[in-house]
């Protein structure tokens, strides 16, 4: 399917994409295991009541890995789950704490402000030249995200084929961001089908410099991810994700698990 989105690219390079709120020890230890497996970026959650154990997360990722690991931080404060309540951080704070993860050097952050903020986002992109402010990944309507590119809202698109406005229009999107010199590397933090067809997407059009890839062990593997599929979906030595070379999305189901977990 990648080749009828563009044909752009047989693999893209993935970032190990983790969800777990750890200390920074245990985060250094993830974060040399996910360089060792070939990932060359990690991303980093930050709770929002917990942003200085979050920095902290992130201060000694790049400490022990180094300027060439890249980083990214998801502040989560976009959207809400069902039941979810609680106030998003406002913007004074999350201009204090997006300063705070630009002097790391993260490439960038994800999620920072919610979704109808469109001056708060401009105005940490405008305080933080050379970071990235991305969202998106839960978009349902494509007046607001066309709305989004007209105006120049953010640096990198998340648009996720799964959750926000399916195949084609999000490859649509895509390319009108890219046209617009935009980034598109779309959220895909979900089972092996839905990264599949994420990435279908994201190789057609030539999304990037990364592409999301769920990992956090031990408590998110990629066997864990994808028991419904014969085969779990893996990155090269190299830390890139393949396209599969079959037809469609290239799913190929483990049907006794499958039946084994059909409710």
């Amino acid at each position: 399917m990648a080749a009828l989105f563009g044909n752009s690219a047989r693999s893209l390079p993935a970032y190990a994409s983790s969800a777990e709120l750890k200390p920074p020890e245990e985060r250094v230890e993830t974060a040399l295991r996910a360089r060792e497996a070939g990932f060359q970026a990690m991303k980093i959650r930050i709770a929002p009541d917990r942003v200085d154990d979050g920095v902290a997360a992130v201060a000694a990722v790049r400490d022990a890995l180094g300027p060439g690991f890249g980083i990214m931080a998801d502040l989560n404060q976009s959207w809400r789950m069902a039941g979810d309540t609680s106030a998003a951080t406002d913007l004074a704070a999350t201009r204090k704490l997006v300063r705070r993860l630009a002097e790391l050097d993260v490439l960038w952050v994800e999620e920072p402000l919610p979704y109808h903020d469109l001056d708060g986002f401009r105005t940490l992109r405008a305080e933080n030249p050379g970071l990235r402010i991305a969202a998106g990944e839960m978009h349902h309507s494509v007046p607001e995200l066309l709305r989004y590119l007209e105006e120049d809202v953010l640096d990198v698109y998340q648009m996720d084929v799964v959750l926000a406005v399916g195949l084609h229009r999000t490859r649509t999107l895509a390319e009108l961001a890219r046209l617009k010199h935009r980034a598109f590397t779309p959220h895909s933090w979900t089972n092996g089908i839905g990264v599949l067809a994420n990435l279908h997407v994201s190789a057609g059009v030539g999304g990037g410099p990364y592409f999301e890839f769920p990992w956090d062990p031990p408590g998110w593997t990629p066997e864990r991810r994808d028991f419904m599929l014969a085969e779990p979906l893996v990155i090269t030595p190299a830390g890139h994700l393949e396209v599969p070379d079959r037809p469609g999305l290239g799913v190929e189901l483990d049907e006794e698990a499958v039946a084994r977990w059909r409710i």
